[in-house]
């Protein structure tokens, strides 16, 4: 078996070699392919790393909306007062059983 790195450096001897065994090859095909291969692994690759953020952030959420959600239920219900707390990436503004979240990083 021939590496794909050997293969795109040496086309024209590949695709004598493969006449010469009377083998109906298009190498040219195969470069082609390898080529969607690579973008298709590249935009994958990409993707993981956007969900990986995601994931960071979902996790950032998680344990404000958790602190929110604990001061919501902790709000005397016999007054209007509410609590607001933000970071650099959210801003919560809590009421008795009700938070808002605001990201504070999406335009």
């Amino acid at each position: 078996m021939l590496d794909i790195k050997f293969i795109r450096e040496n086309i024209a001897l590949i695709q004598e070699g493969a006449k010469k065994k009377q083998i109906d090859f298009d190498v040219n095909l195969l470069i082609e392919i390898d080529d969607k291969r690579k973008a298709i692994s590249q935009d994958l690759e990409e993707k993981k790393a956007k969900q990986n953020k995601a994931s960071e952030e979902i996790a950032k959420f998680g344990q404000a909306g958790n602190i929110a959600e604990k001061i919501s239920k902790a709000l005397d219900a016999e007054h209007d007062w509410y609590a607001d707390f933000k970071n650099n990436t959210h801003h919560f503004i809590i009421f008795l059983n009700k938070v808002f979240f605001i990201d504070r990083q999406s335009k």
